[in-house]
């Protein structure tokens, strides 16, 4: 089984998934590697709270690891976390697998039902994005560099592709849900 909490709200609430949501939810599909949360993470969420901003959108950050790294990860996020943190908890959660993480996030998501799912275009990411985008009937956008709501309500997209050579423009309807992979590096992280 695998345990969700919401770790860093200090107001006490329950440690279950919420199941509906007065706003439109995005969440950040966090990663960490030998102890370490990713820099893409900080990004994501940075990228997150831009694009929110204007919505009054609820971000909320998703980590999986064995149960031996809460503490480090809790004590690297907390200068940068204000958003509720579900950390999914397994041992095999260990090697950040995209076998592993698909059904635990699939589970997961199918309780919350997300509007926005960011996630780091990375080898897990581009392995697991397009599978769980499936699953969950979301689109799907890889390899984007920029995003933004139009004001028609749109998601607008930058996205690589052809090995970074071209540059595509495209709008997407937000009630179905997208899932969404940024590229790296490209955003800034939260000080």
């Amino acid at each position: 089984r695998y345990r969700t909490m919401k770790t860093l709200q200090e107001d006490g609430s329950s440690p279950s998934v919420p199941k509906t949501v007065t706003s439109p939810l995005v969440i950040v599909v966090g990663e960490w590697n030998k102890g370490q949360v990713e820099k893409v993470t900080l990004e994501l969420l940075g990228d997150a709270r831009k694009l929110t901003s204007s919505l009054g959108s609820n971000v909320q950050l998703v980590l999986a690891a064995p149960p031996e790294e809460e503490p480090a990860i809790l004590q690297q996020l907390a200068p940068y976390v204000e958003e509720p943190v579900h950390l999914l908890q397994h041992p095999l959660l260990k090697h950040h697998e995209a076998e592993v993480l698909l059904p635990a996030l699939g589970f997961l998501f199918h309780k919350c039902r997300p509007q926005l799912i960011l996630m780091g275009a990375t080898a897990c990411g581009r392995a697991l994005a397009p599978r769980l985008a499936l699953r969950l009937c979301m689109g799907y956008a890889p390899n984007c560099l920029t995003m933004r709501f139009e004001r028609d309500g749109k998601l607008s997209l930058t996205r690589v592709s052809h090995e970074g050579r071209l540059h595509l423009q495209s709008m997407w309807p937000v009630p179905g849900g997208v899932l969404i992979t940024m590229k790296p590096g490209v955003a800034d992280a939260p000080v």
